[in-house]
């Protein structure tokens, strides 16, 4: 399982995004005292980062490196050519959260602005303590790199983004694997604008699923191992719109109704043993169906292939990964980065504790495996526990 909150993976940095999140929960509560003001627009489905990423904190400690460093259910979901490099049959879950923007220090003190707005909303200091929330929202949206444009006008918002990853299943041993696995996202935009003496904040913002179930299956043919991974997939979204002013306004809110959408699906991957006991490499083709689910009127998420590429090397003791993913560019959504590039590295000490860096993308993580008879628990961490943390754990049956 992943979960993952950034800010989006163009990197642009968000300043406070907890109190970002509190804060907005602010306006709803005011708002729905009566205290709001045209809508800006709802995050459209197609809009989201569908490019994959795996759901193991082995991986994300390895600088994101899946291709073939993964054993069991986690490894088949990533490359389905690897699902047989485990002859045990286990079953693995897992999480791993990162976030660039999250400032945990400052979530009691926006709690507690919470609580005292929700007091004074039932008193008739309510429209001073509405005040002091729109303040603090506005403060917050401009930290996170709101602009301040006309009413009507919805452009350079503060964003907060979610994205979780949750993959789980059970390896049948050798060449096989029941996989279940998601894609789950939901994003807040936040505007700033200004006419005259009238404030006004904005929320527009949409949450999305994208959920598989499949099995994937892999068969050596001389000396490459080929693997497949047919799958059912389902879409599902909302979205909605929020705004309120500075001068007791109407309420004014838009709901994308809630869609849910499912077609079929199919990725492949082989693998090459390229030195005996020193260097494998291997390739993955994502969505070779080209799946197309519209999830809202007008709008459709149309997945194209995704191909990663990738090698791991032994040295001495080390196992060092270098891979390539989505060189396609594919599915990226109008926040995602494209092509990326994974560095990560291995020391495994008595076969029971392995030491993992590397770099995701640039973004230094680190991580350890703890291996204790039949149960294996993994860890991953970026420089700021604030920002990247992960842990999971896989039990051999």
């Amino acid at each position: 399982m992943k979960l993952d909150l950034r800010g989006g993976r163009s990197g642009r940095p968000h300043a406070d995004a907890m109190g970002l999140a509190l804060a907005t929960a602010a306006l709803v509560l005011t708002c729905a005292n009566g205290y709001c003001a045209t809508t800006p627009p709802a995050q459209k489905a197609s809009d989201f980062d569908y490019s994959y990423q795996s759901g193991s904190p082995t991986a994300e400690a390895l600088g994101g490196s899946y291709l073939l460093s993964l054993k069991g259910p986690e490894a088949g979901a990533a490359n389905p050519s690897q699902v047989n490099n485990d002859l045990q049959p286990s079953i693995s879950v897992g999480a791993v959260v990162s976030d660039s923007n999250i400032n945990v220090n400052n979530a009691q003190n926006l709690i507690n602005q919470l609580s005292n707005l929700n007091d004074s909303s039932k008193s008739s200091s309510g429209i001073s303590a509405a005040n002091s929330a729109f303040n603090d929202v506005w403060n917050y949206a401009g930290s996170a790199g709101a602009a301040v444009n006309p009413i009507g006008t919805y452009k350079n918002p503060g964003s907060l983004s979610v994205r979780i990853d949750p993959v789980i299943g059970a390896s049948l041993g050798g060449r096989w694997a029941l996989i279940g696995e998601s894609n789950v996202q939901a994003v807040a935009n936040i505007y700033r604008n200004q006419t005259g003496s009238t404030k006004q904040l904005s929320v527009g913002g949409g949450a999305v699923g994208l959920t598989s179930a499949g099995v994937a299956f892999a068969t050596p043919v001389n000396k490459i191992t080929y693997g497949l991974y047919p799958k059912i997939l389902r879409a599902d979204y909302v979205g909605y719109a929020y705004s309120i002013d500075d001068q007791g306004g109407t309420p004014s809110r838009t709901n994308v109704p809630y869609e849910g959408k499912q077609t079929v699906d199919l990725d492949a991957g082989a693998s090459m043993n390229v030195l005996p006991d020193t260097l494998d490499a291997s390739v993955v083709v994502r969505h070779l169906f080209f799946p197309s689910l519209s999830v809202e009127s007008g709008d459709t998420i149309k997945l194209n292939p995704e191909v990663d590429f990738g090698v791991h090397a032994k040295y001495y003791g080390l196992d060092g990964y270098a891979e390539a993913h989505n060189l396609t560019a594919s599915n990226v959504g109008n926040s995602g980065a494209g092509v990326t590039d994974h560095l990560g590295l291995q020391k495994t000490l008595v076969n029971t504790l392995a030491l993992r860096a590397g770099f995701d993308d640039g973004k230094f993580v680190y991580g350890v495996g703890l291996h204790l008879f039949v149960i294996n628990v993994d860890f991953a961490a970026g420089s700021s526990i604030d920002q990247r943390v992960g842990l999971s754990a896989s039990f051999k049956i």
